[in-house]
C-alpha cells in the first residue's frame, strides 16, 4: 500500500513539474489582473466588472435613453455589451501628452464573426469601412481610413486601440512583454484598493493635472493636492456604493497633510445647512479619512437608497445645467439678426449715388 502511495505521489510531482516547465516555456499565461494586462509604461489603468456596472443605479442613470447603444443593438441584432464580463482600459503617454495612446481589453462570451459583422455595420452606417489584418500573428480588424485596430485573444478576448497599443497588449497577453504591474507605485496603490473588485483604477497624476481638470469644468482647491503623484480608486457599484480612494504624494509626510486639509474641507461642507440636509450631506457624513504608511485613504459606503438619492440629485443638477445652456443658445439665436436683416441694414447704411 505504501508503495502505491509513493508511486502516486511521484507521478503527481512529475505532472506538477511538467506543467510548471510548460508554463515557463509558454510564457507566464494570461495576466491575472488588468494592471498585469496593461503594457509596461501605462500611465493609467481601469478595470470594470461589466455585469456589476449594468446592474448598478449609476449605470441606469447614465444609460437612460442612450441612443448610441440602441443604434448598435439595432445594427447588430444583439447587445454586444451583454456578452462582456470585464473591460480593462489603458492609457500610454508622455508628460506633454498623457493621453496620447488609449487601449482596452474586453473579456467574455464574444462571438468573433458576429462581432466583426456588427462592427462593420456600425462603421459603414457612419460612412467608414474596415479590413481584416494580422498583428503579431493574431487575427485583427483595422479601420480603412484611421489608426484604430482590434484583435482577438483566444475565444474570449478582444483588444483595441491604435496599432502600437494593440501590438503591446498582444505581447503582454502572450507573456512576451512585461505588464504595468512592474510599476511599483501603481501596483502598490492598486493592491490597496483592489478589495473593491467591481471597479478599480490607478493612475500617475500628470504634472498639468489642474489644467486637465479645468478643461472638464472641475475646480479642486486643496493646496496639498499639488504633492499628489499617484492615485487609485476601488469601488463596489452593484449594491449601493462602496468607495476607497488611495493617494500617494512625493513624500510620506504629504499623506498626512492631504488628510488634514481634506478633513477640514469636508467638515466645513458638513456644517453648511443647505448641504447638510441634502443627499450630498448624507454622503459627506459617511466619509472616513486616514493616513497609513505614507498613503492618504478616503472611504465611503452608501446603501442603495442613499446612492439613488445622490444619483437623482446629480441628474437634476445636470438637467438644470443642460436646460440653462439650451435657453442661452435660444436667446443668442433670437438676438442674432437673420441674413436678410443684415443685408437690409447693410443696404440702408450704404451711401447713395447721384450719378445718372
Amino acid at each position: 500500500m505504501r508503495r502505491h502511495v509513493v508511486v502516486i505521489v511521484g507521478i503527481a510531482l512529475a505532472c506538477i513539474g511538467l506543467a510548471f516547465g510548460l508554463s515557463r516555456l509558454a510564457g507566464r499565461g494570461r495576466p491575472a489582473t488588468a494592471l498585469a494586462a496593461a503594457p509596461q509604461g501605462a500611465t493609467a489603468v481601469v478595470h470594470v466588472d461589466v455585469p456589476a456596472l449594468r446592474a448598478s443605479p449609476i449605470w441606469r442613470a447614465l444609460a437612460d435613453d442612450d441612443a448610441g447603444l440602441e443604434r448598435i443593438v439595432e445594427a447588430c441584432g444583439f447587445d454586444p455589451l451583454s456578452r462582456v464580463q470585464s473591460v480593462a482600459a489603458f492609457v500610454l503617454g508622455t508628460e506633454a501628452q498623457p493621453f496620447e495612446h488609449l487601449g482596452f481589453v474586453a473579456r467574455g462570451d464574444l462571438p468573433r464573426e458576429q462581432l466583426v459583422e456588427c462592427v462593420q455595420r456600425v462603421v459603414e452606417a457612419d460612412g467608414g469601412a474596415i479590413r481584416r489584418v494580422s498583428i503579431e500573428g493574431v487575427p485583427a480588424i483595422a479601420s480603412a481610413h484611421g489608426p484604430s485596430r482590434a484583435a482577438f485573444l483566444g475565444g474570449d478576448g478582444i483588444v483595441g486601440g491604435d496599432e502600437l497599443v494593440v501590438r503591446e497588449l498582444i505581447r503582454v497577453d502572450q507573456g512576451d512583454a512585461p505588464g504595468a504591474d512592474t510599476d511599483a507605485a501603481l501596483s502598490r496603490l492598486w493592491n490597496r484598493v483592489s478589495g473593491r473588485r467591481e471597479l478599480i483604477a490607478a493612475a500617475h497624476v500628470p504634472a498639468n493635472w489642474r489644467e486637465w481638470l479645468g478643461r472638464i469644468g472641475a475646480d479642486v482647491d486643496l493646496d496639498a493636492l499639488e504633492s499628489v503623484r499617484t492615485i487609485a480608486i476601488g469601488a463596489r457599484i452593484e449594491r449601493g456604493l462602496g468607495l476607497t480612494i488611495a493617494v500617494e504624494g512625493a513624500s510620506p509626510a504629504d499623506a498626512g497633510a492631504l488628510v488634514d486639509e481634506a478633513r477640514a474641507r469636508v467638515d466645513a461642507l458638513r456644517g453648511d445647512p443647505l448641504i447638510g440636509l441634502s443627499a450630498v450631506g448624507a454622503a459627506l457624513r459617511r466619509i472616513e479619512l486616514e493616513a497609513h504608511e505614507g498613503i492618504a485613504l478616503a472611504t465611503l459606503d452608501l446603501d442603495e437608497g442613499q446612492l439613488s438619492s445622490l444619483v437623482q440629485l446629480v441628474r437634476d443638477l445636470l438637467d438644470r445645467r443642460r436646460m440653462a445652456a439650451q435657453r442661452a443658445h435660444e436667446e443668442r439665436v433670437i438676438r442674432a439678426p437673420s441674413a436678410d436683416e443684415s443685408l437690409r441694414a447693410s443696404d440702408e447704411g450704404a451711401p447713395t449715388s447721384d450719378a445718372p
